[in-house]
């Protein structure tokens, strides 16, 4: 089922709808519409493993985007104003900088893809010295525009994310190139059912190995216990029962 807002719904209305979603999309405005109770509801939904795909244009229509993305992602944000109106295609994997987009399963089954109109550029967090665990290194390179301004970046982990500069090719020239099956790949990339089913194998397990333990009997630590209680109960002191017979 798709849910669709027109305007942001109240924080409680948020956040009871998304109880039932397995991911969201946010298309920015020229000014920001979500309040910090908002952003703190869509960071709970992000960080349970859930989908967010945030969509920006050319400057100003990134400030919602830009309100989203440094609580999810801090340092990441987008800007700008690049004139693009073309088609870009698969690149070389080792030009890291030339227009294109790399081969992941977002752009499966593509072989061009139209870029958007005018388009903002995507800024990566900066180093944070943390190795393969930095923020910078989290957010991966997935499009560069014709300008060979990155427009499009994901977070492929746990969490799934897409932050996209170019929410024009969603309604400009949807069937020149691409653009249909970008916007299937990208719903379905960000659904990770692979992950919620291999998390509900790793739930069906947990209870099948306590069932396991319930039938079982009891452990060494309460057969333990019950040794000893029963022990303490059959030793009797002898004086103790010389004397109780006396009194009989």
């Amino acid at each position: 089922d798709l849910l669709r807002w027109t305007s942001v719904p109240p924080p409680a209305t948020l956040r009871s709808e998304l109880a039932k979603c397995t991911q969201l999309w946010l298309i920015s405005n020229s000014s920001c519409t979500l309040s910090a109770e908002h952003l703190q509801i869509i960071k709970e939904f992000y960080q349970k493993g859930n989908g967010v795909a945030v969509w920006g244009d050319n400057a100003p229509y990134i400030a919602d985007a830009n309100a989203l993305l440094p609580v999810l992602v801090p340092g990441l944000s987008m800007d700008g104003n690049v004139m693009g109106d073309k088609t870009i295609s698969l690149r070389d994997p080792e030009a890291a900088t030339a227009p294109g987009f790399r081969q992941h399963l977002i752009t499966t089954g593509i072989q061009s893809l139209y870029e958007g109109v005018t388009i903002a550029t995507i800024t990566l967090p900066p180093n944070d010295g943390q190795g393969s665990g930095s923020y910078q290194n989290r957010v991966q390179p997935l499009i560069n525009g014709s300008a060979g301004n990155l427009v499009t970046a994901i977070v492929d982990s746990k969490e799934r994310l897409l932050i996209d500069g170019g929410f024009t090719r969603l309604f400009c020239k949807w069937d020149t190139a691409g653009s249909a099956r970008y916007v299937k790949n990208v719903a379905c990339w960000l659904d990770n059912r692979e992950r919620r089913e291999r998390e509900r194998a790793e739930r069906r397990e947990r209870e099948r190995a306590a069932e396991k333990g319930r039938r079982s009997g009891p452990s060494d630590k309460e057969r333990g216990r019950r040794k000893r209680s029963s022990s303490s109960s059959s030793s009797r002191s002898p004086s103790r029962e010389r004397g109780r017979k006396a009194r009989r």
